[in-house]
């Protein structure tokens, strides 16, 4: 077991197991930090978390740095544009829902539900964030 804290301190993760080195596993990690055992220095959204919020940003502290995690649905781009719709539209309510958006905030997730032209718009612009970033490092997989 491993526990994910770097910075994202909103959860401890479980990384990997003998049968699925990929799989990863959240859990919130309210009770060490309400039980004074764990102290959070900062966060890595944009924005300070609502449970968290004396808790500031790294960006707070690092102008430059900018990183978060996110999750999409996708779908093959053959998908009819009125199904995606719909499907989009579907689970933009269901994140509005009061239970399953405090579930996901449980977990540090923000829910969106934004279209599929937003999401696919900031997908291009983490990509293009991304880019920038390994060409300027220069970095390579090994």
């Amino acid at each position: 077991m491993t526990t994910d804290l770097s910075f994202d301190v909103s959860s401890l993760g479980l990384e990997g197991t003998s049968t699925n080195p990929r799989r990863h596993y959240r859990f919130p990690a309210r009770w060490p930090i309400s039980e004074g055992k764990l102290k959070v220095l900062a966060v890595t959204g944009e924005k300070r978390l609502a449970q968290l919020s004396r808790v500031p940003t790294v960006s707070e502290s690092v102008r430059t740095f900018a990183y978060s995690d996110w999750i999409a649905v996708a779908a093959s781009q053959k998908t009819p544009e009125a199904l995606a719709n719909n499907i989009s539209q579907s689970l933009a309510e269901a994140l509005q829902d009061p239970s399953v958006a405090q579930r996901m905030r449980d977990f540090a997730i923000v829910p969106v539900g934004n279209s599929p032209a937003a999401a696919r718009m900031f997908f291009n612009q983490e990509s293009q964030r991304w880019r920038q970033l390994i060409e300027a490092t220069r970095a390579k997989l090994d």
